[in-house]
């Protein structure tokens, strides 16, 4: 699986990007089947990654630094090759939309 995390500097450009990237996705088979997947929030925290007062998703990368205001965007596909491993990039510069 491959997950971007876009980071934002407010909610409110995080949920215009969120909005953004489903818009561009309608009628893509993989989006329509769940295997990609755009999020601002966790609802059943099944990652374990902590969740701010509003219930968003909060990342905390390797080094420890927390990356809040995030969009989500997970692409996962049953004929992925068991030897590929998963992938996680932070997309950093708080400036998006």
């Amino acid at each position: 699986m491959l997950t971007l995390v876009f980071e934002n500097a407010s909610k409110e450009k995080a949920l215009k990007l969120r909005d953004f990237l489903c818009e561009a996705l309608v009628g893509i088979p993989g989006f329509i089947n769940n295997e990609i997947v755009v999020n601002t929030q966790d609802l059943d925290n099944d990652t374990k990654e902590p969740l701010n007062e509003e219930g968003d998703l909060v990342v905390i990368d390797e080094d420890g630094e927390k990356h809040e205001h995030c969009v989500r965007l997970m692409i996962a596909s049953d004929k992925q090759p068991a030897e590929i491993t998963d992938h996680i990039m932070i997309l950093g510069g708080k400036e998006t939309l």
